[in-house]
């Protein structure tokens, strides 16, 4: 299956397109980066599973029958045990 994943970069992210490339899936990233650290999970993946994956900008995501939407920024004055924070 072809699948998309938006904040591919963060680690909750980078753990799911590592569980899903594992699973025999072709994965394709979605990430502005802006996160300290995607830099570094990305590298990782790539030392992982080499080009198994894709990072880029969909241009039609009509082409992924799957998406997981993980593209929640989380800052230090937000609770993410609170819907109103």
């Amino acid at each position: 299956m072809r699948i998309l994943i938006t904040g591919g970069a963060g680690f909750i992210g980078c753990n799911l397109a590592a569980a899903c490339i594992r699973a025999g899936h072709q994965v394709t990233i979605y990430d502005n980066l802006s996160r300290r650290g995607s830099s570094a999970n990305l590298t990782w993946l790539k030392g992982q599973f080499g080009d198994s994956f894709a990072i880029e900008v969909a241009s039609s995501l009509g082409l992924f029958p799957e998406l997981i939407e993980r593209a929640k920024s989380l800052s230090g004055s937000q609770n993410p045990n609170s819907p109103n924070s």
